[in-house]
């Protein structure tokens, strides 16, 4: 039986396999669009003592339902516009983009269109066709869920909660015994977007209570207007609470103590104004991470992958170390501390590059992780923050 453990692979041969994986893969399924289109338009299923090319795919190919759907889908629009097998073989649009792509392609805008969509997300290609074929705004609906067969009501099946949905139904979706999805955001035009969750009863409730504070400032049919301004209120509170944020901020008071990991509000202000609340981190090849949420998790996650790669390197004489770090900040201080702890000159700058991608941590951070560098050597948290008290 053949093993798909890739334990035992350096990390630049898993990076080069799974960029070779993912181009056969889409090779392979090119082609087998190709022979569902022609099985499609021959109607061999026919023959088989199938009904239909879906219940073929379904029973005969053993596929599930959404897949085959998809796969059909494409396929014939793909024999009207043959360039659509070769996007996908090459990996410039991903089949759940043509699939989105699907109703609207010709022969002559095919390619128009394809451009447009190579490398995109689903949702950004979800955006380029609502900004090319726009759709009227929906009628903003809040109707009551049937529980589930067998339910008391006072609970919901999974991902549907006995109580109100507020929903905005796509193209293709909503059919008869196939629910649609309990959040969705959908763009309709360049400039809209139809949103559909669902709530339950005791948030349906507040909501009303809130249209009611609200009086005559929304109309009671104005749903979206008054999520806007609920959203609205809540960034402001956020960043009242996370970053001092007023009409006049204040300047930030440093705490005292130099082993203070404390970061004045003004500053995460600044920062998070600077980087517009996104991670900084660049890759080798040039891309930004685009995380915007819990981001001192991306940091920890970044760094015990630096010092695990730092473990498995093993430097060479030859190899120039870093320079110095300047004297008077905390990667200085590190460097000497590290000097104290008996490590060599050189490993001691190669241990503080590590702190590179993490320039606002605290100095007993940094040390924590430059120490990181090199093997476990038992010394201990106390000896280290010795080692940096004496640097001072």
């Amino acid at each position: 039986m053949k093993s798909y453990s890739l334990k035992h692979l350096p990390d630049d041969a898993v990076s080069r396999g799974i960029c070779s994986a993912e181009a056969t893969t889409n090779e392979a399924t090119a082609d087998f669009l190709a022979f569902i289109a022609e099985h499609d338009a021959r109607k061999l299923y026919l023959p088989a003592a199938y009904s239909s090319m879906l219940s073929f795919c379904v029973e005969g190919l053993k596929l599930s339902d959404d897949v085959a759907k998809k796969l059909i889908h494409v396929a014939r629009a793909a024999l009207r516009c043959p360039a659509v097998f070769h996007a996908l073989a090459g990996g410039q649009v991903h089949l759940a983009g043509l699939r989105i792509l699907a109703p609207h392609l010709t022969p002559e805008n095919v390619d128009d269109l394809l451009t447009a969509a190579t490398h995109k997300t689903r949702t950004e290609i979800e955006e380029l066709v609502a900004a090319r074929f726009p759709r009227e705004p929906i009628a903003a609906e809040v109707r009551p869920i049937e529980p589930p067969a067998g339910s008391t009501g006072d609970e919901g099946a999974p991902g549907h909660p006995a109580g109100f949905e507020m929903t905005a139904p796509s193209a293709g979706e909503g059919a008869p015994g196939h629910p649609q999805p309990a959040t969705r955001v959908m763009p309709l035009s360049a400039e809209a977007y139809a949103v559909q969750f669902t709530r339950n009863a005791e948030q349906d409730e507040r909501f009303r209570y809130l249209q009611d504070l609200l009086g005559h400032k929304v109309g009671r049919g104005d749903i979206a207007k008054v999520y806007s301004l609920a959203i609205e209120e809540l960034i402001a509170k956020i960043e009242r609470k996370r970053f001092a944020a007023s009409a006049m901020p204040r300047g930030g008071r440093h705490r005292s103590g130099a082993n203070s990991r404390y970061i004045s509000a003004d500053v995460r202000r600044a920062v998070c104004q600077r980087d517009k609340c996104q991670c900084t981190f660049v890759s080798e090849s040039g891309r930004r991470c685009e995380m915007r949420g819990d981001l001192g998790f991306m940091e920890r996650k970044r760094a015990e992958a630096a010092a695990s790669a730092a473990k498995k390197r093993t430097p060479r004489e030859s190899d120039a170390p870093p320079p110095e770090p300047p004297a008077g900040t905390d990667e200085h201080d590190v460097y000497l501390a590290l000097r104290s702890l008996g490590h060599r000159d050189g490993d001691a700058r190669r241990a503080v590059a590590l702190c590179a991608d993490v320039p606002e941590a605290s100095r007993q951070d940094k040390l924590r992780l430059a120490l990181k560098y090199f093997p476990q050597r038992g010394h201990s948290a106390s000896s280290s923050a010795r080692a940096m008290a004496s640097s001072d």
